[in-house]
């Protein structure tokens, strides 16, 4: 698994290829200075190339309405192929679908309630992605 970085409200590392994975900790409130470390972290742990991000928001924890703007930006879509979130409340999924609807992310997200069809649907991401990215480079040497 490698490096693992437990932090006051999240605890990130990488899961398997190139999927990282966030935990949030049950209770805690992301704000834009949480997202951007995070961020931080996650770019160091793909060597600062692309990945995919699971997202594990465990009960009772939440986004401010900053954070999730900034969660949703171009700014932090730099390097992130997909992005699959781990719901657990009906207050996750009213925020996941405001977030889905209105933040409108620069990154491919998809919610869940199941872990392992968020893992399937981001290795799919991956794939195409890869797909594409091969293709891209045969046109670049012809």
């Amino acid at each position: 698994m490698g490096h693992k970085y437990s932090l006051e409200k999240v605890e990130i590392f990488k899961l398997e290829g190139i999927i990282i994975e966030n935990i949030v900790k049950e209770g805690a409130e992301l704000q834009t200075d949480d997202v951007r470390k995070i961020k931080e972290i996650n770019l160091s742990l793909c060597d600062n190339k692309n990945y995919a991000l699971l997202i594990d928001a465990k009960k009772e924890s939440t986004i401010t309405d900053d954070a999730r703007a900034l969660l949703a930006s171009k700014e932090l879509a730099h390097l992130n192929i997909a992005k699959a979130i781990i719901i657990h409340t009906n207050k996750q999924k009213i925020l996941g679908n405001i977030y889905l609807t209105v933040n409108k992310p620069h990154v491919k997200t998809r919610l869940f309630t199941d872990r392992q069809k968020a893992l399937e649907w981001l290795r799919n991401k991956i794939s195409a992605f890869e797909a594409k990215e091969l293709l891209s480079n045969r046109k670049k040497n012809k």
